[in-house]
């Protein structure tokens, strides 16, 4: 369990939610994302659930819940737009229950580190691009599996992680998707590629008898910041399945130091990766 023991550090606790990121959507919600401490590792399952309040406080009473709540999950959408609403819900915070404790996360005001001027820009600029997107067939839908960088790790005795260095030594194993975390990957999130470029094979040198070895087919691709993508994650392509990860991230468009389109080298992961035997649910 982390070192939250004390009901002030539950009730706004960074040794567990390192990061919280608020960002308007183009259905004129808010998506919602954390990132979790990686020295936290209560068992799950994880239950999550977005609230909404009117004072900024976690001691307040006035946290009203958002929708349901999710099992492991890494981000929530709120579907209506409270922000220029005549309710001045201002505050967004994120429960999280485990077996062994309940967690808040600091409060977030509902425009992210944005003025209400730079929230509508940004939200007019994501609107453009998703219409560019969506012209001639250039965007691609697919899912954005965000791989897990906090939660339950693997027994010492299972061979799987090294935990000296804290890698990974069996990419093998089932029960982490070769990641170093059980599950491996937080559940799929909708997510549209466009303008998929080949860019050539990934070549490495492996000693001197092997030489020069490809091993993936890289593309270049644009996508839209929400949700955000993290190199290591992997996008799946809902047109034939395929499964690639997330290498180098350039922020093509800005609006006060927030990200609104990326460019995102992918590389295509081998069909025997593991990652393959993550289900995506089409709806």
């Amino acid at each position: 369990m982390s070192d939250c023991n004390t009901t002030s550090c539950r009730l706004d606790c960074d040794q567990v939610f390192m990061r919280v990121r608020v960002r308007p959507t183009i259905q004129h919600g808010t998506w919602v994302e954390w990132l979790l401490d990686p020295n936290f590792n209560d068992p799950m399952p994880h239950r999550y659930q977005l609230q909404v309040g009117h004072t900024g406080s976690n001691l307040s009473n006035d946290w009203t819940d958002v929708g349901l709540p999710a099992l492991n999950a890494s981000a929530l959408q709120d579907d209506s737009q409270r922000a220029f609403g005549k309710t001045q819900w201002t505050h967004y915070r994120i429960r999280l229950a485990t077996p062994l404790g309940l967690y808040y996360s600091r409060p977030q005001h509902c425009w992210g580190d944005l003025s209400q001027h730079q929230w509508r820009l940004l939200l007019a600029r994501e609107r453009t691009w998703r219409v560019q997107f969506n012209q001639g067939g250039k965007g691609q839908k697919g899912w954005l599996l965000k791989r897990r960088l906090a939660g339950t790790q693997p027994e010492p005795g299972q061979g799987i992680i090294d935990y000296g260095t804290m890698e990974v030594v069996n990419p093998h194993a089932v029960e982490t998707l070769g990641t170093e975390f059980v599950g491996g990957y937080y559940e799929p999130i909708p997510c549209m590629a466009a303008d998929l470029t080949p860019m050539g094979r990934h070549e490495r040198i492996e000693g001197e008898q092997r030489g020069t070895v490809n091993d993936s087919m890289r593309v270049a691709a644009t996508m839209l910041a929400v949700p955000q993508v993290d190199t290591r994650d992997v996008w799946v392509s809902d047109a034939n399945d395929f499964r690639w990860e997330i290498f180098e991230i350039k922020h093509l468009e800005e609006i006060g130091g927030v990200p609104v389109v990326i460019s995102a080298e992918l590389r295509l992961l081998p069909f025997s990766h593991l990652v393959y035997s993550k289900e995506i649910t089409r709806g």
